[in-house]
């Protein structure tokens, strides 16, 4: 008869809830470092596609309007001696007169980019004429050669 007077008992077991908590972990534990790999593969291709267009930009630049206006290079502040002109530590121009960075907006007045915005990777203060919200990270600007590279480099699983 003792077993007539006990009411049911509901909800979960000490031993329901670690079994519940161990799925749970294990789960994350697979999902985060995943994750991680997406977000960097994903920032590597999008400074790797703003450095082909820049790239791209310049070249057209450099071989049409560039000639023909006596400013080989869209950079913000010299002429061809001014490439390559800059503090590899601290990004600064190194050379009175010379700003090797792309001049984003004129690039974007001429044609060459859809606007000054659409390099998201820009950095306004170094690229100051980029128009992008200041989540970019990069400067750009152009080599002794005419390469287009950025301030500081990109490496892999290292993102300013």
């Amino acid at each position: 008869m003792t077993g007539y007077f006990m009411r049911k008992q509901s909800g979960v077991t000490l031993m329901e809830l670690l079994v519940a908590a161990s799925i749970i972990a294990i789960l994350a534990a697979v999902a985060i470092p995943s994750s991680r790999g997406f977000l960097g593969k994903g920032k590597l291709d999008a400074h790797a596609n703003d450095r082909e267009i820049l790239q791209t930009s310049v070249d057209v630049w450099r071989n049409t309007i560039g000639r023909t206006i006596g400013r080989p290079y869209p950079i913000l502040q010299g002429g061809e001696d001014c490439l390559g002109k800059l503090d590899p530590i601290g990004g600064i121009p190194s050379a009175a007169g010379c700003n090797p960075y792309v001049d984003i907006a004129a690039l974007a007045t001429q044609g060459f980019l859809q606007n000054s915005a659409s390099i998201k990777s820009a950095d306004p203060s170094k690229n100051t004429t980029a128009t992008n919200t200041k989540s970019g990270s990069y400067g750009w600007w152009v080599d002794t050669g005419g390469v287009v590279k950025s301030h500081p480099d990109f490496l892999q699983g290292v993102y300013p």
